[in-house]
């Protein structure tokens, strides 16, 4: 992470760390390199609200065909876009961005909520890096 992204991922991350209901708290998920938090659905309206205020970029599943090539190689890997999908995204530098994605559960009464930082071109190191700084910020043990 650059010493630029790392300025510019600084607000983003205190942004994090406020915008949950205070019952709830963002965990590690290994798998996706991501925090991750479980919201039930009428806890959505205010996360949604303030993730759309925070990020520069609001991608669904009816416009994500116009967003840039590097937003797009994150929703390649992530399998697309679904209906009732959100992807907020904020760049960081020209090698990187702030993202929150949204996964509504199939019983229609939760969501998740996974934030990390995309590297399109990115080597271990950057993601190593990111991550540590998500972790801490958010008090992930």
């Amino acid at each position: 992470m650059t010493d630029a992204a790392f300025d510019a991922f600084l607000p983003i991350g205190r942004a994090a760390s406020t915008l949950l209901p205070s019952h709830r708290e963002w965990k590690w998920e290994d798998r996706l390199m991501t925090a991750v938090v479980v919201l039930e659905l009428q806890e959505t309206d205010e996360v949604y609200r303030a993730l759309k205020s925070l990020c520069a970029e609001t991608w669904t599943a009816s416009n994500v065909a116009l967003c840039s090539p590097e937003v797009g190689a994150l929703v390649t890997e992530m399998a697309g876009l679904r209906d009732g999908q959100f992807l907020f995204s904020n760049p960081l530098d020209v090698d990187s961005f702030a993202y929150f994605t949204t996964w509504p559960w199939e019983d229609g009464k939760h969501i998740s909520v996974r934030f990390g930082v995309y590297y399109p071109a990115g080597q271990l190191t950057d993601y190593a890096m990111s991550n540590l700084v998500i972790k801490r910020g958010l008090d992930i043990g």
